[in-house]
């Protein structure tokens, strides 16, 4: 049986600073924002916590085990503090009784504790994050930035020819809206090792998570970039005509 979820976010959540979640805790394995990825439940554990969040709000937190992991699985061995809320937005239930279902990340979060409970699963009290670029930078940003696309495109096409790129290519132009996501499409779609994946999830400035995969781009191949993103004014540290800082405050969701 395949069920359709309804699109969009969760109601009733509302701006919060933390949020109580389901975890789901892999090893190797991130998700990004905006990203949709397929998983295979089968465990009890998570197959319990998979129909709370089917009865419920379709969300499911997904967690990367740290190094060590091997030697406590079936018990609560540490993750990594940066994790990725996802909506369940497809779920097939298969004859034997496993799952399969199309995650979508839409929520960066960090691990503020967890919480001992009775569940067989985990769960953990998260900061979620939601990162707005300044409007400073509306008129800058899109045309600078396209121009380091075109050549990371170009260089994912010569070198990583599997790599889907069509699939961003059909995204809209890049614009304020659209290059956060841009810069987790790539994130998942590169053979990233599991450090820079959670560097690239941790990066709170959409600009600079594209200025690593440009740097990474050029250590792997050896072939310099023409379009240099970091030329780019990046979003942190400095503050703005107005005398407010930047990063401005967490929008939290």
């Amino acid at each position: 049986m395949v069920e359709e979820i309804p699109s969009g976010e969760p109601s009733g959540n509302g701006p919060a600073r933390t949020m109580r979640v389901r975890l789901f805790p892999l090893p190797n394995f991130v998700l990004f924002p905006h990203v949709i990825r397929g998983l295979h439940i089968f465990e009890p554990r998570y197959c319990d916590m998979l129909q709370e969040a089917l009865d419920s709000d379709k969300l499911i937190t997904m967690a990367t085990l740290s190094h060590g992991w091997e030697l406590s699985y079936l018990e609560s061995p540490s993750l990594y503090p940066m994790v990725c809320v996802g909506k369940i937005i497809r779920h097939q239930r298969t004859e034997d009784g496993r799952h399969n279902i199309l995650l979508q990340g839409f929520a960066r979060g960090i691990i503020t504790e967890e919480i001992e409970e009775t569940a067989l699963f985990r769960r953990a009290e998260i900061q979620v994050i939601d990162c707005v670029l300044s409007s400073q930078y509306s008129a800058a940003i899109p045309k600078s930035l396209s121009v380091s696309l075109a050549q990371i495109f170009l260089c994912i096409s010569k070198y990583f020819p599997a790599v889907p790129l069509a699939s961003l290519l059909q995204q809209q132009a890049p614009s304020i809206d659209s290059i956060s996501s841009f810069s987790y499409l790539l994130a998942s779609m590169l053979p990233l090792a599991l450090d820079a994946q959670l560097a690239l999830l941790a990066e709170t400035c959409p600009i600079k998570r594209i200025s690593m995969i440009e740097r990474w781009l050029e250590k792997v191949t050896g072939e310099p970039l023409v379009g240099d993103v970091s030329s780019i004014p990046m979003w942190g540290g400095e503050a703005d005509k107005d005398g407010r800082d930047y990063p401005p405050n967490f929008s939290l969701n």
